[in-house]
Parts: structure tokens; C-alpha cells; sequence
């Protein structure tokens, strides 16, 4: 199925380059042509992925009642249930967050498949259409600086976000606390020092957080550079190619010129978003080891 993804999105970024170049060029018959040949591609797409859709869900749910089952068995076997007075909130655990764990396990593996065949081919696709491995090399050197200073952005980012899910899970420890033991506390008249060890919580709560929104504005920072030197690197390549000569046979007409920008650029575009698929999947993983 990633095989097929990649070559139909291949297909289908070719119909805007042949657009181009029938308007550019006046070719009223051919535009009549593309929006038949096109409303086509674009059903045949729109089928695609309702059935890669459809079967991560039914991988998500499969899971999700495997994982359950089992540790269902496991909490309740000789009364489990009774000895793990560490854990918080089991209920909520199998409920809640085993389904969101199988449904984000099942659109990570849909990436995980796709992601190397998509490099792979949008490599291939991108030296043959600019005729040059420079365009190509810019797009890995742009992945390899983005790498690392996505790395560089995030390791902080992921330490802080474990303190402050820490200090999260000690602050409802203790309002848990306050109403399990509300009798007692209301007996000795102890409000005040439960207000104060609350308060104290509270407080390492916002500091873990006001920390935690300076490290997220620079990963932000980072992510939208990345977002938009890929732009960048694609209309350099691009302009490479125009004004180096590259595609002298295509400026018989000015149709040819533009269908051949439009495609070059969709393929070096894809190849690079491919990459950020990629830096994407290791944040995603690196949350989850964390």
C-alpha cells in the first residue's frame, strides 16, 4: 500500500504542471481533456485513501481489544487489582488511554511504511526532472541541518516536559489526597497545612510550566524555519535550473517552461516534506520513550 501511495501521488502532481501548460500554451481542447482525465485520478485518490484510512482504524481497534483483553486479565487476575495502590487512575488507563496509544500506533506505522519508499522514489523522480544530483543533495543537506536543529531545540524541550508531568501527577496526588482523607484532616483540623502543601505543589506546577513555554517557543521557532526553508531550497533549486540552462528544450513554448517548473517543484517538495515526515516520527517516538 505505501508503494501504491507513493506512485498515485506521483501521478496525480503531474495534473497541475499539464494544467500550466495547456493555459499558458491556449490549448482549450486540452483543458477540456485534463478535467476528465483528472476528476478521474482525483476519485481514484479519494478511494485510496478511504481504504488506508479504513484499515488503520481496523488495526487501531483490533489492537485496542487485544491490548484490553490482555490487560484486563492481568488487573483482575488474583485480584491485582487490590496490590497497585502506585498506579493512578487504571480505570482511565484502559478507557482512555490504551485507544488513543493503538490509534496513534496505528497512523505511526502507516508513516513508518510509507516514509522510505516516498524518499526513495521522490529521489529518483527529482534528479530525472532537474537532470542534476544538486537539487537532490540540497534537499538531504536541508534534512541533515533540520535534524539537528530540530535535536538541538528538543532535547531540553523533552526534559522539561517530564518534570512538569511529574509535578502535574504531585499536585493531583495531593487534591486525591485532601478528599480521600477528608474526615481525618477535617478532624485535626489540619486545612491549613493541606492548603499549604497544595499551594507549594501548585506553585513547582507554574514554574516546571513557565519554563516549559520558553523551551516551546524556540521548538517552534524551529519548526516554522524548517517549514519555510523548504520553500526556500525549492525555488533556489528551481531558479538553478531555469537560469543555469537546465531546461532549454522546454522553452519552445512557455507552456512547456511552466508545466516543468510546476512539476520539479512538486517532486522536490515532496521529497523534502518526506524528510519532515521523518523528523516528525522521531519526536513522535522520542514522547513516547519518554
Amino acid at each position: 500500500m505505501a508503494v501504491s501511495e507513493a506512485v498515485i501521488i506521483s501521478r496525480i502532481g503531474t495534473i497541475s504542471s499539464r494544467f500550466y501548460q495547456a493555459f499558458v500554451d491556449n490549448q482549450r481542447r486540452a483543458v477540456a481533456h485534463l478535467m476528465l482525465w483528472s476528476g478521474g485520478c482525483y476519485a481514484a485518490t479519494a478511494l485510496f485513501y478511504t481504504m488506508k484510512s479504513g484499515l488503520q482504524d481496523f488495526l487501531a481497534w483490533r489492537w485496542r481489544a487485544a491490548l484490553t483483553l490482555h490487560l484486563q486479565q492481568l488487573y483482575c487476575g488474583n485480584i491485582t487489582f487490590n496490590r497497585l495502590p502506585g498506579i493512578d487512575n487504571p480505570d482511565q488507563r484502559l478507557s482512555q488511554d490504551l485507544p488513543l496509544l493503538t490509534r496513534s500506533l496505528a497512523d505511526t506505522l502507516a508513516v513508518l511504511a510509507a516514509v522510505p519508499f516516498n524518499i526513495a522514489w521522490y529521489t529518483q523522480l527529482t534528479r530525472q526532472v532537474f537532470g542534476s544530483w544538486v537539487p537532490v543533495a540540497a534537499a538531504y543537506l536541508f534534512f541533515a541541518v533540520g535534524l539537528l536543529l530540530q535535536r538541538l531545540a528538543m532535547m531540553p524541550v523533552a526534559a522539561m516536559v517530564f518534570d512538569q508531568e511529574a509535578a502535574e501527577g504531585s499536585f493531583r496526588f495531593r487534591q486525591m489526597r485532601l478528599r480521600a482523607w477528608a474526615q481525618e484532616i477535617a478532624l485535626y483540623r489540619s486545612a491549613p497545612v493541606e492548603q499549604a502543601e497544595l499551594e507549594l505543589s501548585l506553585a513547582r506546577v507554574l514554574a516546571c510550566q513557565g519554563k516549559l513555554l520558553l523551551r516551546r517557543a524556540a521548538l517552534t521557532a524551529a519548526t516554522k524555519l524548517l517549514e519555510y526553508g523548504g520553500l526556500i531550497v525549492n525555488f533556489g533549486c528551481v531558479a538553478f535550473a531555469v537560469f543555469g540552462g537546465a531546461w532549454e528544450a522546454d522553452r519552445a513554448t512557455p507552456g512547456g517552461l511552466a508545466a516543468k517548473v510546476s512539476l520539479a517543484s512538486f517532486y522536490l517538495l515532496t521529497l523534502i516534506y518526506s524528510f519532515t515526515q521523518v523528523l516528525d516520527l522521531a519526536d513522535k517516538v522520542q514522547a513516547w520513550l519518554a
